[in-house]
């Protein structure tokens, strides 16, 4: 049987953006699934990872006018994918790329650190 650990982030991480999305920061950071299944230090590269998602998201929506009523609507989301996904500006889509991360090829990177890494917690009923 695989040992496990546990590994609560003893300095809490604020999501930093003033925004409704930074309390998935929190909730992730709380995840007692996480902390059994992962060291501190990779829950932190994760954590950070998402951080820089959810600014990015944030400097989408704002550059788009989705951030106006605080609430995004389906045109709103498509409109903001198509902001990061802008051709003339394809470092936008780098940097997404690169903080959502990937685990193939038994390396992980960005937030693919934490996702399906034993999280427990769930929003809208979809796992964090």
């Amino acid at each position: 049987m695989a040992s496990k650990t546990y590994s609560m982030l003893t300095t809490p991480i604020a999501g930093g953006t003033s925004t409704g999305l930074d309390q998935l920061i929190d909730m992730v950071q709380h995840d007692p699934g996480l902390a059994g299944q992962n060291s501190a230090k990779q829950i932190t590269a994760g954590l950070d990872a998402a951080k820089g998602l959810i600014a990015l998201i944030k400097k989408a929506a704002v550059e788009t006018d989705a951030a106006k009523d605080g609430v995004f609507t389906m045109a709103e989301v498509v409109s903001m994918n198509g902001w990061i996904r802008d051709a003339s500006r394809p470092e936008r889509l780098v940097e997404f790329t690169r903080l959502h991360g990937d685990d193939e090829g038994g390396l992980e990177t960005g937030f693919h650190l934490l996702q399906g890494d034993g999280g427990t917690s769930t929003y809208r009923g979809a796992k964090l």
